[in-house]
């Protein structure tokens, strides 16, 4: 008990500092707040042209809302062409299992992806490109 009262002063002078410390945090935050933002105007921008993405990464999901620059006929085509490609690669020699979501297309094959890769990217140089 006598312990705990002669550590009292020290704690209380400790607690102040920490007061101290947390009201000149607190100025410096009200400081803060009350500036501008300076990347305002291309927040603005990236914020914008993030909504735009979006919209044309949704076109193909089902929803309430419509894409308006295309109708129901444009985009039956574009899910039977995404079908249609799906198959022909699952048809294909060496593949194991296609699958997909949205614009994505997954290959399993049965080599590594890296020898075809590599396969190829020779092709390409030996006829020139």
């Amino acid at each position: 008990m006598t312990n705990a009262l002669e550590n009292l002063p020290k704690l209380l002078d400790e607690a102040k500092q920490k007061l101290l410390n947390v009201e000149h945090q607190l100025e410096s935050a009200k400081s803060e707040v009350n500036k501008p933002f300076e990347k305002e105007q291309e927040l603005s921008d990236k914020l914008e042209r993030l909504s735009e993405l979006n919209a044309l990464l949704n076109m193909d999901e089902k929803g309430d809302s419509e894409p308006a620059i295309e109708d129901e006929e444009k985009l039956e085509k574009k899910d039977n062409d995404r079908v249609s490609i799906k198959e022909k690669l699952a048809e294909m020699k060496g593949v194991q299992s296609v699958s997909g979501l949205g614009l994505m297309i997954g290959i399993e094959t049965e080599k590594p992806a890296k020898d075809i890769v590599n396969a190829c990217i020779g092709k390409g140089r030996k006829s020139g490109r």
